[in-house]
């Protein structure tokens, strides 16, 4: 009997531990497939902003002002102007050719414009003069290929024809007094692309957050505590790995520039998990926030 009941124990403790084996590569293979849904959501996006501009692309071919310009500018073998004012007063016979050529040259210039916009876009900043001759400049945030709030500013021009900001709505947290001291008047470009880089880097963290609170629910002990400016991220971590243990990590960002912690901090009663730290600390320097506690629980 006691051959038998040993038999029987230790059978169920195997199924047990093989379901529970089942069990992990089930979760894991679930996560692999929310992510690589993730992933397809940002091809198939960046797909259809592709599709759009060639659609656009197309009608602006189609109505291209270069139909009435062209036959105009076709003769003209210089690049010298009084070249280029005869062959256009030689093409205009009366008032209706007038308007037509008035017309084309009012389209360039905005299909001009539209263009200079749209590329900013692409760069994920645009700039346009507003109607009180200010400058509006706007930021889109982007995070893994998802697009999330826009920032803007408005920039306006002193007496002195120096420039400063009227009207922003940029994180309070942001060092704006010191980039606008040390770039607005000395390199416009370089404002836009610190102030650019900074917003990029933030939503990053923010949405690191969001993703791990999501992704490693079982893995986490409550909420991920974090700072306005998502510069300090706090979590406590367990797992049947750490069988009662647990892992307190604290993620310093002095950066803000950047969306990787320049130090993590950890405690944990668990002697072996000590051990760990360095390797630990190396994870959640290098990767996201959701994947570092994913490789932290599946190595």
């Amino acid at each position: 009997m006691e051959v038998l009941t040993e038999r029987l124990t230790k059978g169920t403790l195997q199924h047990l531990q093989r379901l529970e084996e089942q069990a992990d590569e089930l979760s894991q293979e679930g996560e692999s497939r929310v992510k690589q849904e993730r992933t397809l959501r940002a091809l198939q996006k960046a797909v259809h902003q592709l599709q759009e501009r060639r659609d656009l692309l197309k009608v602006q071919i189609a109505n291209s002002p270069n139909k009435v310009l062209g036959p105009i500018l076709q003769n003209v073998q210089s690049k010298d102007k009084d070249s280029l004012s005869a062959a256009v007063q030689e093409s205009i016979q009366g008032p209706a050719d007038r308007k037509v050529l008035h017309q084309a040259v009012t389209e360039a210039l905005q299909l001009k414009e539209r263009e200079l916009s749209a590329s900013y876009r692409l760069t994920g900043c645009t700039v346009h003069k507003t109607d009180n001759d200010c400058i509006r400049v706007r930021w889109d945030t982007f995070d893994s290929g998802e697009y999330f709030q826009p920032y803007y500013a408005i920039v306006a021009m002193n007496k002195d024809e120096s420039l400063h900001l009227t009207k922003h709505n940029l994180p309070y947290f942001m060092p704006l007094k010191k980039i606008v001291s040390e770039h607005l008047n000395t390199d416009l470009q370089r404002f836009v692309q610190e102030v650019g880089d900074f917003l990029n880097a933030l939503v990053s963290r923010k949405q690191q957050v969001s993703e791990a609170q999501e992704r490693r629910t079982r893995n986490i002990r409550g909420k991920i505590v974090s700072s306005n400016a998502f510069d300090t991220i706090g979590l406590t971590l367990s797992s049947r790995r750490l069988a009662a243990s647990m892992l307190d990590i604290k993620l310093i960002y002095d950066d803000l520039w950047k969306d990787r912690p320049t130090r993590v901090l950890m405690e944990s009663p668990n002697a072996d998990i000590r051990q760990e730290f360095g390797a630990i600390r190396d994870m959640f320097l290098g990767e996201r926030l959701a994947d570092a506690i994913a490789t932290v629980f599946e190595q």
